[in-house]
């Protein structure tokens, strides 16, 4: 069976053949023999098609730009509290 292996960190989704696939665990067929991987991970996720995927990478990157946002809030916030010291008496 065919499926679409979404890698976070590249950014990018390949198509590839599977041999096995239980509810956690997938079996890809290499040129090198048979690899078992887990069917998600924090680095990638397998999908049965590629609309899948494509949202997979589109959701982890809004994660992401969420992530960037509270921490840039937090910063401000943080630079405005120091900018607000005085000296203690």
């Amino acid at each position: 069976m065919i499926m679409y292996y979404a890698i976070y960190y590249l950014d990018q989704i390949a198509k590839v053949e599977v041999v096995k696939e239980t509810e956690a665990f997938v079996t890809v067929k290499k040129s090198y023999g048979d690899v078992r991987e887990k069917k998600s991970s924090g680095y990638h996720s397998f999908h049965t098609t590629f609309d899948k995927a494509k949202d997979a990478l589109i959701q982890k990157e809004k994660l992401h730009l969420e992530s960037l946002k509270n921490q840039m809030e937090y910063h401000q916030e943080k630079l405005e509290r120091i900018e607000k010291m005085t000296e203690a008496s």
